[in-house]
């Protein structure tokens, strides 16, 4: 059963609709819980908030999901609430009261269901994470990373909405992770920096430097291969792929734009990566990245060649003829 199974629940999420069938009118609760709502609680905490009566401390989060799920389910559902199947085939409704919206009016619709879904999602995230202890919410295992969350994402590149676009760009960091960075410290190496909880002071530049090319490998993926956008706002992910967007502060960024961000991340990305490179390559000891001394990626650092002899040094014969005037 759907955290939403009401009209009632609908419109106190503040969405406004004129329905008055309650079955029948109801949008696909459960697609919108299976989507975007289950991947971040988890399957142990949506039962909980299935469940009546409600222990209250989890009234808070209840409202919250509620909010995103009953957006999200009518902006999934909008195009079928538009446009109904029918034995003849497709066809909407017209007659003296009431007629199909228009194309802008529907893009406009589907905007602010989008916009308001994320922004629920953004705050039961920021909830999540403020109180994981009280309401019992584990990340997963596999969110193991040098980013744990958008915020700290964000502050090595700026993202809008940090906490619901970082989760759709984990798949991606996993991604950068393994192609770039494993692939220039070594797995082992890499494992002990993640495990590590003091790191010492190379190993803190080290990090810093890993998570500076992290995120700017990260946002030059992203934009290979998801829907972007970039605004006043920032940088982030749209939950899906469409070319006509109304607002012109929120439209997805023009080609041109996008193919500057990429070429620049790229080549921050690398530079920082040449500078981890040479950082391990200087450093590696017994000591300190002990793990890359011992790979096949460590490279010992060039002999410092010997100084130019000394065109005046002892050995050197002095004509005195051609000191006499």
């Amino acid at each position: 059963m759907a955290i939403v199974t009401t009209l009632q629940q609908v419109k106190e999420a503040g969405l406004k609709i004129m329905f008055t069938n309650n079955m029948n009118t109801l949008a696909d609760m459960r697609a919108a819980e299976r989507k975007y709502i289950l991947p971040l609680t988890g399957a142990d905490l949506l039962s909980i908030l299935q469940t009546a009566p409600l222990d209250s401390k989890y009234n808070e989060l209840l409202s919250i999901a509620q909010r995103a799920e009953a957006y999200l389910a009518y902006y999934l559902d909008l195009p079928t609430l538009q446009v109904q199947i029918g034995d003849n085939g497709l066809s909407t409704f017209a007659n003296t009261n009431r007629q199909a919206a228009h194309r802008w009016e529907y893009k406009e619709m589907q905007e602010m269901l989008e916009s308001k879904g994320c922004e629920a999602l953004e705050e039961m995230l920021e909830l999540l994470h403020a109180k994981r202890t009280e309401l019992g919410w584990q990340m997963p295992a596999a969110y193991q990373s040098f980013f744990i969350t958008g915020k700290d994402f964000a502050t090595y590149f700026n993202i809008y909405q940090p906490y619901r676009t970082f989760e759709l760009l984990r798949p991606v960091v996993r991604q950068v992770e393994d192609q770039y960075i494993i692939a220039t410290t070594g797995a082992e190496l890499y494992q002990a920096l993640l495990a590590t909880t003091a790191p010492k002071p190379l190993e803190a530049q080290a990090i810093t430097l890993i998570k500076k090319a992290l995120a700017q490998l990260t946002i030059k993926t992203a934009i290979e291969i998801l829907p972007v956008k970039i605004s006043a706002y920032g940088f982030t992910v749209l939950l899906s792929d469409s070319a006509e967007r109304p607002n012109g502060g929120e439209e997805q960024a023009p080609a041109s734009l996008m193919s500057l961000t990429l070429a620049s991340c790229e080549r921050s990305g690398n530079t920082y990566l040449s500078q981890l490179r040479l950082l391990l390559d200087s450093n590696a000891s017994a000591d300190i990245f002990p793990e890359y001394l011992n790979s096949v990626l460590y490279t010992a650092p060039a002999p410092e060649e010997d100084p130019l002899p000394d065109r005046c040094s002892a050995h050197t014969t002095i004509n005195p003829k051609v000191f006499i005037l």
